[in-house]
């Protein structure tokens, strides 16, 4: 997994090359590798009759205020390449 965290103009365009400032808003661009070379990643669930897409979530924080900042849920596309 890859991340940056870059600011972001009025209109939510991401501005390269500049300097965070605090309190200003950003935007995080996370970039995801599937290591498993199946085609599919598929999960077998209790109490669900066929197999599910497998799916993670990203959970953005600030541990020295005790407080979660984003949760996303992040499954990768059916014919993402690997």
């Amino acid at each position: 997994m890859k991340y940056s965290m870059v600011p972001v103009d009025d209109k939510n365009r991401p501005l390269e090359g500049k300097a965070l400032q605090e309190g200003g808003e950003a935007m995080v661009m996370v970039n995801l590798k599937r290591l498993n070379m199946a085609k599919t990643q598929k999960v077998l669930i209790s109490h669900f009759p066929k197999a599910k897409d497998a799916s993670y979530f990203l959970i953005i924080g600030n541990a020295a205020k005790n407080e979660i900042l984003v949760i996303k849920r992040v499954s990768f596309n059916r014919f993402t390449s690997k």
